[in-house]
């Protein structure tokens, strides 16, 4: 009985020895919203065509990033600013990277994009992980999928309608009421 009792402690303090902190990384509202929701609350939203790409290193925080600044000529403004050009930043760490670290996107000189500029969503939070890095996307027109994509952003930045975004656990309407319409 006493060498299952040493056995039986033993074990606990190996176990408790052999574990480490486990941390992981979530993107939250992952998918991302409507398009129409993102554009409603998006600065600056344009197509354009990537006439030229600088990369630097930056040293901040005790970190190491590469730094993509991406020139566009603008081909065709959606909502906000009506620059002919625009300037974007991609970051990505250089080194020490971990599981929570996502490089820039992939980008090439005369390459045409959908660059979204400024989104708040009113919190520090989701204004980082909806960053123009991550909404901005590479317009391939031979693709089935990104023409009605530029088509739906298109028509959400020049008929804007009222969005919400959101989960919904409980719906009730207790009396149907004249011209409201609830789809669910």
């Amino acid at each position: 009985m006493r060498i299952a009792a040493v056995a039986f402690v033993a074990s606990f303090v190996f176990v408790g020895l052999a574990t480490l902190p486990a941390f992981a990384c979530s993107y939250i509202a992952n998918p991302d919203p409507p398009i129409e929701y993102i554009v409603g609350r998006t600065e600056t939203v344009f197509f354009g065509t990537l006439i030229q790409k600088r990369v630097r290193t930056v040293k901040e925080d005790g970190e190491t990033y590469r730094v993509h600044s991406l020139l566009f000529r603008v081909d065709e403004s959606f909502k906000g600013k009506k620059d002919s050009r625009q300037t974007i930043e991609f970051w990505e760490k250089a080194k020490n990277l971990s599981s929570c670290d996502v490089p820039a996107p992939k980008s090439k000189v005369g390459q045409q994009w959908v660059v979204f500029i400024g989104y708040d969503e009113g919190s520090d939070m989701l204004r980082y992980v909806r960053h123009s890095q991550f909404l901005s996307w590479h317009y391939e027109p031979d693709t089935k999928y990104d023409l009605p994509r530029l088509d739906k952003t298109r028509a959400a930045a020049l008929k804007p309608r009222s969005t919400f975004y959101g989960q919904v656990e409980r719906a009730m309407l207790d009396a149907p009421q004249a011209g409201v319409i609830l789809n669910i």
